[in-house]
Formats: C-alpha cells, structure tokens, sequence
C-alpha cells in the first residue's frame, strides 16, 4: 500500500512538474542597468573625443544599423570617406554582401569643410577602444593614428569601429588611417 501511495504522489509531482514546464506564460521582463537612464541623458548625441590633438566629433553611430557580421568581415580595413557619395557606396557595400538582415539604416552627414576617417578592427579580449593621436605630415599625405587598446583576460570576440569627423581644407593632403596596436 506504501508503495502504491509512493507510486502516486511520484505522478502527481511529475505531473505538476511538467504542467509548470509546458506553461510559459510568465511575462519576461526586461530591465536595464540601473543606471542606464542616467547615462543615456547625460551623453551627448555626438560626443567630442578628446585626443592628443584636440576634439573630433565621433560619429561612430553612423555605423548602428551595420551588423557585426558585417564589420567582423570588414575587420583591419581603414577608411577615409569625403564625399556623400563615399559614405553611400559604404552602405551599398554593406546591403550587397546580405550578411545583414534588410537594408542598412543608412545615415548623413555635411562634409562642408570635414571628412570621415576611421577603421574597423577586430580582437579578443574583454573589452577594446581606439584612442586618436595627433595628425601629423608624413611624405605627401596626413596620418591619423588610432591606437588599438585591449582589456585582456577574457575570450571574447570583440569588433570596434570607430568613425570621426576631422577638419579639411581642400589643399590639404590626403589623409590616411593607420591602426597601432594589438
């Protein structure tokens, strides 16, 4: 008798058990670091990198609707963008290789007086994050150096773009990107 009582109140558990499993109907909700909303009104829509040279306006967010497969693809590559049409053919790029969902939210920018330098970089670590140095003259053309800073310690796959607005005339030299670092 004991062990058909057993027996049952097994069941039973199993039963509530699995009715607990199939019924997902618990509203997952979904919160923020707490202070997330602190960060986000205290943060400038694009702001100012300070460097050895100055402040350049990062426009880093002209890359938001990129995917990272995308620039995990284009990883190592510097850019120099001068022209709207620069910026556009960028995009078109990222659409025709559809490792993006859809087309990519594609943003604008006034190139009055201003071109758009960056790179793209890939590494493993626990966190990366360029840091801009001061353009200087080398031969016919103006150097940009970012230098690639890693947080070692972990295995993460980390990608880093970096985008910023820097100051042209139009008889200046040809501005080129050069990446330092790991």
């Amino acid at each position: 008798m004991r062990l058909r009582i057993a027996l049952l109140l097994a069941c039973v558990c199993a039963l509530i058990a699995a009715c607990g499993v199939l019924d997902r109907t618990e509203q997952v909700v979904i919160t923020a670091t707490p202070n997330a909303a602190q960060l986000a009104a205290a943060a400038d829509a694009t702001p100012a990198l300070v460097t050895d040279s100055g402040a350049f306006e990062n426009l880093t967010a002209l890359l938001d609707g990129v995917c990272t497969e995308f620039l995990f693809s284009v990883a190592g590559e510097t850019f120099v963008w001068d022209t709207p049409e620069a910026l556009a053919a960028f995009y078109d790029r990222v659409d025709e290789s559809e490792q993006c969902g859809g087309e990519v939210m594609r943003g604008s920018f006034d190139f009055d007086g201003r071109v758009l330098a960056g790179a793209i970089a890939a590494t493993t670590g626990c966190d990366a994050s360029f840091h801009v140095g001061e353009i200087a003259a080398s031969g016919d053309a103006h150097i940009l150096p970012l230098e690639l800073t890693v947080a070692p310690g972990c295995a993460y796959e980390l990608v880093e773009p970096l985008v910023v607005a820097v100051s042209r005339a139009p008889s200046d030299p040809p501005l080129r990107v050069e990446v330092r670092g790991p």
